[in-house]
């Protein structure tokens, strides 16, 4: 049985132009006006027109195309008419199908029906997939709920780097585990107390102690702590970790003229490495200059009295002056221990320096002068025989 598409004369896969240029060639041919009333092309006609009707309305021609494959062919339907010939040539004469109510209701009913399933097995789907999420995320918390209380366990036993590694492992806590990330913050601040006490109270070693679990488990990065853990180490004559906070701190921007003296000092007193002592002592000399200036002026050299500084400035030219000394370079030495007489002229140690120093330049009766006025300041100084 000949199809709308072998009437008209074009594939089904023919495009809307298409179906629209074979039409108008085909109502030329066919016309009734063209074959003085034949009856034969008449109804050729109607069948052309028929066809285009269907072909080029994109729903009748849906339709169509499902009906023809399985196996229907549509009917004409009773509402066509023929075109009226007082219309513009090749305009189609298209007729509104009529509404078949219960087919309507029955396509409604089968696409609700189909919504409902396909929503109940969605809400399904989610559910389950819910319950499983929440069962595997409880028996992942069981499993740290374990490791947590082996910590608690390990902490009983007063091996705190075993607990701080189990809390570790756990990572970031889930808000189930509020407890757990409480009790972890209140650990590690209580470890940071203890630390500072011991350390305040001059046990270096069991500050030490607390310090490292500071530094192997927490993320805290406080300068002042890296600073007490390195005076610690320094204390108890460790000194190439001592060493390595200090140089850590440097890199950090903690260039204070307290880290250049404490690293001169480790260098000159523990590691017996004069030459970066010295370097150290120079460039802690340079940060006061700067200090010095920024607070009293470029006239700081009249107006500074020791009880206006640290005791760690003290140290600095103390100790720059006796490393020029040791280093064989009395005249330099000399001229630093002036400014430590002038700032602190009440500390026998500085006499004793530049008796010192005097005594290497060969001046015998100004080293005495010194060595005298230095035990008059501390009579437990020894005076040398020659200056009796």
């Amino acid at each position: 049985m000949a199809t709308y598409y072998d009437i008209l004369g074009v594939s089904e896969t023919a495009t809307a132009a298409q179906i629209k240029s074979a039409f108008k060639k085909m109502a030329l041919r066919y016309h009734p006006d063209k074959n003085q009333g034949d009856p034969l092309m008449e109804e050729r006609f109607k069948e052309i027109n028929q066809a285009y009707q269907v072909l080029s309305n994109p729903y009748e021609k849906a339709r169509y195309d499902i009906m023809s494959q399985f196996g229907k062919q549509p009917t004409v339907p009773p509402s066509y008419n023929p075109p009226r010939y007082d219309r513009p040539m090749y305009q189609p004469v298209y007729t509104r199908r009529q509404v078949d109510h219960r087919e309507n209701w029955i396509a409604t009913a089968y696409a609700f029906g189909f919504t409902l399933v396909v929503a109940v097995m969605v809400l399904t789907f989610i559910g389950v997939k819910q319950y499983v999420n929440e069962k595997r995320l409880q028996e992942r918390l069981d499993g740290r709920r374990a490791l947590f209380m082996e910590a608690l366990e390990a902490q009983k036993q007063g091996d705190l780097d075993k607990t701080l590694r189990l809390l570790n492992s756990l990572g970031l806590f889930h808000e189930r585990e509020r407890d757990i990330a409480g009790f972890k913050s209140g650990l590690i601040d209580d470890i940071v107390d203890k630390s500072q006490f011991y350390f305040s109270h001059g046990d270096y070693h069991t500050a030490i102690y607390y310090y490292e679990l500071i530094e192997n488990h927490t993320t805290i990065q406080a300068l002042k702590i890296k600073e007490n853990m390195a005076l610690s180490y320094k204390m108890t004559r460790e000194p190439e970790k001592s060493v390595y906070l200090f140089s850590q701190l440097l890199v950090l921007g903690y260039r204070n003229i307290s880290t250049y003296v404490e690293l001169a000092e480790i260098h000159r007193d523990q590691l017996h490495d004069l030459a970066t002592a010295r370097m150290y002592f120079e460039r802690a000399n340079e940060a006061a200059k700067e200090y010095y200036e920024s607070v009293y002026g470029k006239a700081y050299a009249v107006m500074i009295r020791g009880d206006m500084l640290s005791e760690v400035h003290f140290r600095l030219y103390y100790g720059l002056a006796d490393i020029y000394l040791q280093m064989e370079d009395p005249v330099r030495a000399l001229k630093v221990n002036k400014w430590n007489v002038q700032v602190w002229p009440g500390r026998a140690e500085n006499h004793v320096l530049a008796a010192r120093c005097l005594q290497q330049l060969g001046n015998h009766a100004e080293a005495c002068a010194h060595y005298h006025t230095a035990v008059s300041l501390n009579p437990e100084v020894a005076l040398p025989s020659d200056c009796r």
